[in-house]
């Protein structure tokens, strides 16, 4: 889990550096590298917080527990 944390988040600002924003910039030069890593330790630290990956067992419990740890994170930073 607490790899694809990382390499989705990662991968998304990557992606966003170099496609989305105007002007491109390098991602891993740039100051929000390690702001993107700290964001990756606090969403791995609500998910495990909220039971990710082994405590929810219904589909339902899963989602939500998933928007509680992302939301959780994003409050944090």
């Amino acid at each position: 889990m607490h790899t694809g944390i990382v390499v989705g988040v990662l991968s998304l600002a990557k992606f966003h550096a170099s496609v989305i924003a105007e002007p491109p910039y390098d991602f891993t030069a740039s100051f929000r590298f390690p702001w993107a890593l700290v964001y990756c330790g606090l969403l791995s630290a609500t998910a495990y917080a909220v039971g990710l990956p082994d405590v929810p067992r219904r589909a339902r419990q899963i989602a939500a527990a998933t928007v509680v740890a992302v939301v959780g994170a994003i409050g944090a930073v």
